[in-house]
């Protein structure tokens, strides 16, 4: 006999396998997560669980989010800008868009490591 999962959202989250509960989650998001992919029923993009999931993120203006092994994704507000940027040049890329948005404030040139 198979064991099967079960995942209960009415009365508070509660997950169980084969009829044992299932716990010592180090987060709260990686329960929240299993339960809304169980509820879409259908695959997610790692950009919308991340926004999801990391509302900080949201509120940005700017950001960026790993979209892959070695693979950024950048924001301007909610909007996708860029996808799959190599990591090596993502905060390279983030600064342009920054720079083209004119959001960008250059760091002062008489900064006290220098004294």
């Amino acid at each position: 006999m198979t064991a099967v999962l079960q995942i209960r959202l009415f009365g508070g989250l509660d997950i169980r396998y084969g009829g044992v509960p299932v716990g010592g989650f180090v987060s709260n998001k990686a329960p929240a997560l299993l339960a809304y992919l169980a509820v879409t029923g259908r695959p997610q993009q790692r950009e919308t669980l991340a926004a999801l999931l990391w509302g900080e993120m949201a509120d940005a203006d700017f950001g960026y989010v790993g979209s892959g092994v070695g693979k950024i994704t950048l924001y301007k507000g909610k909007e996708v800008v860029k996808r799959n940027i190599d990591s090596a040049i993502a905060v390279d890329e983030l600064i342009n868009l920054l720079k083209e948005s004119d959001a960008w404030v250059s760091p002062p040139t008489n900064s006290l490591v220098s004294q």
